[in-house]
């Protein structure tokens, strides 16, 4: 990663440069089609696993990127509670999700892609 002023002594821009700022603005990106406000790598959620309450979204490939990569949702507080109505969507998006990996039916009325269109729910 690159940080500081870029160009010449007539015209330069501070900003950043490098994989991790790429990989940063294709998630930020993301948020808009999960209908989220922060979306993180696998990564990420490793080193703040005991801090927030995180929820996997899917296992995607990133344009510039060889490798999948988990991403996941930042739900709030690790020490904050959900109410049932969430807690209850979250378990069948995860219920979607699996079943999607193996390649079977989602169980019951709402799977991943039907949970990501009641997200309306977290108001």
């Amino acid at each position: 990663m690159l940080v500081g002023n870029i160009g010449s002594k007539y015209r330069f821009h501070y900003g950043a440069m490098g994989d991790v700022i790429n990989l940063a603005s294709r998630l930020e990106g993301l948020n808009k089609i999960y209908g989220t406000q922060t979306i993180i790598s696998g990564t990420t959620a490793e080193m703040v696993a005991g801090v927030f309450r995180l929820h996997e979204l899917n296992l995607l490939r990133v344009k510039g990127r060889a490798q999948a990569l988990l991403i996941h949702e930042r739900i709030g507080l690790a020490e904050t509670p959900i109410d049932d109505v969430h807690q209850e969507l979250l378990q069948r998006y995860s219920a979607g999700l699996l079943a999607c990996r193996q390649h079977q039916p989602a169980p019951g009325p709402c799977g991943a892609p039907a949970c990501l269109a009641m997200r309306c729910l977290r108001a």
